[in-house]
């Protein structure tokens, strides 16, 4: 019987003890995650205050996350919403798009002259970014001019490129129109599309009618007012002339 009741309380002592671990155990993660929950809201709180890391000027002062705090004002007074703007990437196409995207982005962000083709060099990728490796360890640094310079030298459309042929979902007419006029340039060939297009829309415009001339009535004759009053004159009968005689003479006798 005693060793009955031992074992009992034995039991009893091992599933308290057991119990009381599993609470142990609880506790601590009850706190461990308070604490995520905490760092969570603390990491949310600075995102929403703080720009996007795509939104901060790497070369920009200490003390100031966005280049742009003298901007944020409008002409009002009132805050202006911070635009989220990344730096454009650069594969090897497009070359004249990516350099007036990214000169777009040096002028809104303040970057400043001698660090923008270090800020261009972390967004090239691809076979501009072997070209760009090259090219440092031929060159040396270069300024945002030479650099465009060489990238348009390598990867820019050349003299003998058509630039009608960049405006392949033209109809055949206008297509072939451009081609006569020989543009020069992408941009040339654009705006002799624009003249193109404006003169067959004014082409395919119904003309107005023509306006009639008045028929000219012939002049009526001028009639007479009494005549017209009191109507045609009565009709005169003309006497006939008097018959001639022919007279006998004596020899026809």
């Amino acid at each position: 019987m005693d060793t009955h009741s031992k074992t009992n309380v034995e039991f009893r002592n091992e599933v308290n003890e057991a119990l009381a671990r599993h609470e142990l155990s609880f506790d601590q993660m009850n706190s461990v995650l308070q604490a995520v929950l905490i760092e969570l809201q603390t990491l949310r709180t600075s995102r929403n205050q703080n720009p996007n890391s795509s939104d901060i000027n790497p070369f920009a002062p200490e003390g100031s996350s966005h280049p742009h705090t003298s901007r944020s004002l409008t002409s009002n007074g009132q805050p202006q919403h911070h635009l989220k703007l990344s730096f454009p990437r650069f594969d090897g196409n497009d070359p004249t798009g990516w350099v007036y995207k990214a000169e777009q982005y040096f002028d809104f962000k303040d970057i400043a002259p001698a660090q923008q083709v270090q800020l261009a060099s972390f967004h090239v990728e691809g076979i501009a970014l072997q070209w760009h490796r090259w090219l440092n360890k031929l060159r040396g640094p270069l300024t945002w001019g030479e650099f465009i310079k060489a990238m348009l030298l390598c990867f820019g459309p050349t003299e003998y490129e058509d630039p009608s042929e960049s405006l392949t979902r033209l109809q055949d007419d206008i297509r072939i129109d451009i081609k006569i006029k020989q543009p020069h340039t992408l941009a040339n060939a654009i705006g002799v599309t624009r003249l193109i297009e404006e003169r067959n829309q004014l082409q395919k415009k119904p003309s107005p009618p023509a306006r009639s001339s008045p028929t000219m009535m012939a002049p009526r004759a001028p009639t007479n007012l009494a005549t017209s009053i009191l109507g045609p004159p009565p009709f005169q009968r003309t006497n006939p002339p008097p018959t001639s005689f022919h007279r006998i003479t004596n020899q026809e006798a």
